[in-house]
């Protein structure tokens, strides 16, 4: 919350719960967690943003995974040791 170039705090809504947090990473990060706890699939919309963070930040690969040229590419530039997506 606040303006975008000093944000004060983040807010997850999930149903009806309100998780307040002091950075977006932070919120980032828990919703990320959310997705795994609950076993949820990513939103269509941001499905390869969410599937970026779980393999370059998160380490994380499923058999879930969607296999994608251009998110290859960018994984591969973003860590060079990781050749298979």
């Amino acid at each position: 919350m606040g303006p975008l170039h000093n944000l004060t705090s983040a807010l997850v809504v999930l149903d009806t719960e309100r998780y307040v947090f002091n950075s977006a990473t932070e919120a980032i990060k828990f919703t990320f967690i959310l997705f795994f706890a609950l076993n949820a699939k990513y939103p269509e919309t941001s499905r390869m943003v969410w599937q970026l963070l779980q393999i370059a930040v998160f380490g994380i690969k499923t058999k879930a995974d969607i296999r994608n040229i251009e998110l290859g590419i960018l994984i591969s530039r973003l860590l060079p040791t990781n050749t298979d997506i």
